[in-house]
């Protein structure tokens, strides 16, 4: 259950927004909305910190993700917007 607003929404380059919440990430998607964790059980770790900044680097086709208590964190997808790895990261 999403337990507070929205802090922030994303739109990647195919189409999907993504809306960041203090318990996780939410993706909409052809008008349905579903939990990111809900594609990878890999992306469950971010259920556990705040999001609060987003950003979509088309260039690279990466979801870059701020969180208040674990910093950074990258989400890289593929050519066809398949989620394919989650890393910290850094700038």
């Amino acid at each position: 259950a999403v337990q507070s607003g929205i802090r922030c929404i994303v739109e990647d380059g195919f189409s999907r927004k993504f809306l960041g919440f203090t318990n996780g990430i939410v993706v909409m998607e052809n008008g349905k909305f579903r939990w990111l964790r809900e594609d990878n059980p890999a992306l469950e770790q971010l259920s556990d910190h705040f999001v609060f900044r987003m950003l979509y680097d088309s260039a690279k086709r990466q979801l870059l993700i701020g969180t208040v208590s674990k910093g950074l964190f990258i989400l890289q997808m593929d050519e066809k917007g398949h989620f394919i790895q989650l890393k910290k990261g850094e700038l």
